[in-house]
């Protein structure tokens, strides 16, 4: 299977140290604001991480609303180390390369300081289904992911900033079993969400299930951006079937909805883990929020 659990230290990051409540970090001209949730449906506390952009505190912009993209392992996609999304943010929006915009990381259970089992934590709530490759979990939640996202995280963060409502203003994205999760988000809540992300997401699993219910989606995402590495694992058939899970994914994107901008880069290589995903994250968003989608 490709190494989900042995890149829990890419995405994770355990041992860090407790966050602080509603903390606040600058990067330069942007901010990046530290909440906490306490979450009814999973009954456990985590980070949510939220980059504001430049001049969102600004006078002249004080009556300004973001569109918001949310991206599930919200430490790793903000730590510098990780997918290093604040950084690559404020350089893709001083180019104008994309509009300014709110992006929430959503810490994932194993961030919670105190996890005893991290990997199996996080693969609880991203999970929709048993799966062979986590032979411990019986009865992963992840079918819960969507309802958690969309009546817990979104209110958060709309109270809190001055946000666009609308598919058209709402993105969702993650990597790997985040990247399940955010497929699982869409199908759910298909009218919620306009942008989806998935990198290197193993949609072989699970009998290519998701991509069987994909069929049914009625209402796709306007713009769908898929990437993965051609060395997810040492082992070459296990690449070669997760290549072709994705190809498939994306030529059914592309046949049930005609008028979305679905791009799949398949990147010689590139391994599955943060690195990989940080390099492609520029082009990523670019493609899903750039000139061409607004």
């Amino acid at each position: 299977m490709w190494t989900f659990g042995l890149l829990l230290t890419s995405i994770v990051f355990p041992g860090s140290r407790p966050l602080p409540r509603n903390a606040a970090i600058q990067t330069d001209s942007s901010r990046v604001v530290v909440l906490t949730l306490d979450s009814d449906t999973f009954h456990n506390t985590r980070a949510v991480r939220v980059y504001l952009p430049a001049g969102y505190d600004s006078e002249r912009s004080r009556e300004r609303r973001y569109p918001v993209f949310y991206l599930n392992d919200g430490f790793s996609v903000f730590s510098a180390r990780g997918w290093n999304a604040p950084g690559i943010l404020d350089s893709l929006m001083a180019a104008r390369s994309i509009p300014p915009m709110i992006v929430v990381g959503i810490d994932n259970a194993a961030s919670i300081t105190g996890a005893r089992n991290p990997a199996r934590d996080r693969a609880n709530e991203f999970l929709p289904w048993p799966d062979s490759t986590e032979p411990d979990l019986s009865a992963p939640r992840g079918l819960k992911y969507p309802a958690f996202v969309v009546h817990e995280v979104m209110p958060l963060i709309s109270r809190r900033f001055r946000t666009l409502s609308g598919p058209e203003n709402t993105g969702i994205g993650g990597s790997s079993y985040g990247g399940i999760a955010a497929l699982v988000t869409v199908l759910g809540e298909p009218r919620t969400f306009g942008t989806l992300l998935l990198e290197s997401t193993p949609l072989f699993l699970f009998h290519e299930r998701l991509i069987a219910e994909s069929r049914t989606l009625r209402t796709w995402p306007r713009a769908i951006a898929v990437g993965v590495g051609t060395r997810e694992t040492d082992d070459e058939r296990l690449n070669a079937v997760g290549t072709s899970a994705l190809q498939r994914f994306v030529a059914l994107a592309r046949e049930r909805s005609p008028g979305s901008r679905v791009d799949l880069a398949v990147v010689e290589g590139a391994a599955h883990n943060a690195a990989a995903w940080r390099a492609r994250l520029p082009g990523a968003l670019t493609f899903l929020f750039g000139a061409r989608s607004e």
